[in-house]
């Protein structure tokens, strides 16, 4: 609050009291510096689902891949290592997709307007 001094605190308080006794209460609330801050928030969000994405696509066929590794059937071993290397592919998509977005700054990291 800019300029409070204590006569505008009284001056406030008697308002309340006015206001109630009138069976209302107006409040004043400046969210003008949340909008900002919310495009903070949606940024962080925005890592941290590309992360999980990565890590999950990448963790998932790697276990599948040293589970399978010793099988018998040659078809089932590259079906699991082509899964695994098909997985890093989208991984690094992901990845330069989500930095092209970071580095063009334009707010498409997670904004929704």
């Amino acid at each position: 609050m800019r300029g409070c001094t204590p006569l505008h605190y009284l001056r406030g308080s008697l308002s309340w009291r006015d206001q109630v006794k009138e069976g209302r209460v107006t409040v004043y609330v400046d969210t003008s510096d949340l909008d900002r801050q919310m495009a903070t928030v949606r940024s962080i969000v925005s890592m941290v689902v590309v992360a999980v994405l990565v890590a999950g696509a990448m963790v998932g066929p790697a276990i599948a891949s040293s589970v399978f590794r010793d099988a018998e059937d040659p078809r089932v071993r590259f079906a699991t290592q082509a899964a695994f290397f098909a997985s890093l592919g989208v991984a690094a998509v992901l990845v330069v997709v989500y930095l092209v977005r970071l580095a063009r700054g334009d707010g498409t990291t997670g904004s929704r307007r």
